[in-house]
């Protein structure tokens, strides 16, 4: 059969099959871009808790004060902030594991616990623009420095 017996040919599509493979070649790669861009744009609250553990591990005084929220250092100078490093190194281990976190608003509740600990321990860190800023351990530091062993 052909055309000129009626047969009507290849049905031609709305939509060339080339401009749609390209239309959905440049969304997936855009969508992608857009998922990575976000991605190297943000951190979560976990990360930013590992680096403050990390920085009271190394004795960091001034790079793990900077990771506290403003109203936190509102309530520690930072020349006081070096004597509590070693109550929060007993209780913060960088290896910590992540049990729960809650987000209420901009603050957010992580249940760690850490690689020797039995009782997991939360921490409260609050959104500074896209990052986070500790608040402390449930309680305060002033409880931390209670339940140290040196107290």
């Amino acid at each position: 059969v052909t055309q000129e017996n009626g047969y009507p040919g290849r049905p031609r599509h709305a939509i060339p099959t080339l401009v749609f493979a390209l239309a959905v070649v440049v969304a997936v790669g855009s969508t992608s871009g857009l998922i990575w861009f976000l991605f190297q744009r943000t951190e979560g609250p976990a990360p930013v808790l590992r680096t403050f553990a990390e920085r009271v591990r190394d004795g960091d005084c001034p790079g793990s004060y900077r990771l506290l929220e403003a109203s936190t250092q509102a309530t520690i100078a930072p020349e006081d902030w070096c004597e509590l490093l070693e109550p929060v190194q007993a209780q913060l281990d960088p290896g910590f594991r992540v049990t729960e976190m809650r987000l209420r608003e901009d603050i957010a509740e992580l249940s760690v616990r850490g690689r020797l600990s039995a009782e997991p321990s939360v921490w409260r860190l609050r959104k500074a623009g896209r990052s986070w800023r500790v608040l402390g351990p449930t309680g305060g530091f002033e409880a931390l420095l209670e339940q140290s062993p040196a107290a």
